[in-house]
């Protein structure tokens, strides 16, 4: 490929102008802010309820959790193995994993 854009035939016909760059420059810099914005907004701490896609836990005896994906269905099982409605839904997930690995 590197060659064959060396060679006058192969290479652009014309110039690029100022108003070409213009439009195509926005166009690239709204496709890398989306990319990032789909990147990064599961990061955010605020929204960790939100996406939990990749959560596991290490070891074959937390089987009771498969396909319980989402918060509520975690904080039911653990009220219901720790026998207490103390267990609230302010909870962040490092705190459900301190209690999951008590089980």
């Amino acid at each position: 490929r590197f060659v064959a854009l060396l060679k006058p035939s192969m290479s652009i016909s014309h110039q690029i102008n100022v108003k070409t760059l213009l439009k195509i420059l926005p166009t690239i810099v709204i496709i890398i802010a989306s990319s990032l914005l789909v990147a990064l907004i599961p990061l955010a701490p605020s929204l960790e309820d939100y996406f939990v896609q990749g959560m596991f836990y290490d070891g074959p005896s937390y089987k009771i959790f498969t396909g319980f994906q989402n918060k509520a269905k975690h904080l039911q099982v653990l009220q219901a193995y720790y026998k207490t409605s103390n267990i609230s839904a302010d909870l962040t997930w490092s705190e459900i994993g301190s209690l999951v690995d008590g089980m």
